[in-house]
């Protein structure tokens, strides 16, 4: 399974263009999966990877409301793309208006995704860790176990 990390600052054009980062372009070069994330930003995610979230949510909906309406969205707004072979994508406007993407954007990797963010955004995001890790005095051991 592909894991990245790494930030990147790009642009998208008016079309909705923008060019992978070329670290990630092999791992997204037969497609890449954008989702739109609970942060308002977007999710790329190799096939491997969005299956698994897919089947995440699947399986998730047999709980209740509130579970059914998150993987009917996270499915009806999932969107296949292939980029070029100059890495170039197209985001669908739907998805760039979702998460406020205009011409400024960053681009990050997190693990099994990369987030796309509008740059303002991820500014405040930053800004926000930063704050609430204590301008980087504690260890990993510190942090909170995920849920």
């Amino acid at each position: 399974m592909t894991t990245f990390s790494g930030f990147h600052e790009h642009s998208i054009d008016a079309k909705g263009r923008m060019i992978l980062p070329a670290e990630y372009r092999d791992a997204f070069e037969d497609g890449v999966w954008v989702t739109p994330e609970i942060d308002r930003c977007l999710a790329l995610r190799t096939e491997e990877e969005f299956v698994a979230v897919a089947a995440e949510y699947d399986h998730k909906a047999g709980r209740g409301h509130t579970q059914r309406h998150a993987a009917r969205l996270f499915h009806a707004r999932a969107k296949e793309i292939v980029p070029d072979k100059h890495g170039r994508m197209v985001i669908p406007e739907r998805l760039r208006s979702y998460a406020n993407l205009t011409d400024r954007v960053v681009v990050v990797g997190f693990g099994r995704r990369v987030e796309i963010w509008d740059a303002d955004m991820w500014a405040d995001i930053e800004a926000q860790a930063d704050a609430s890790l204590g301008g980087g005095d504690q260890s990993l051991d510190d942090l909170p176990a995920p849920p």
